[in-house]
């Protein structure tokens, strides 16, 4: 067995990552409810029943 030393690329593998959410993100979450709001509301409009 060889005696390693940490190297720079260690010490950054080590370190941990904060997750960030990016505009992206969040305006892909936006419109995937808004989207999926629509659908379901539209199910309901349409939905056979007798009043």
């Amino acid at each position: 067995m060889r005696d390693r030393r940490l190297g720079v690329d260690d010490l950054r593998m080590s370190q941990r990552v904060q997750p960030q959410q990016t505009a992206a993100f969040c305006a892909q979450a936006i419109a995937s409810f808004g989207i999926s709001l629509t659908a379901m509301t539209l199910a309901l409009i349409y939905l056979p029943a007798s009043p």
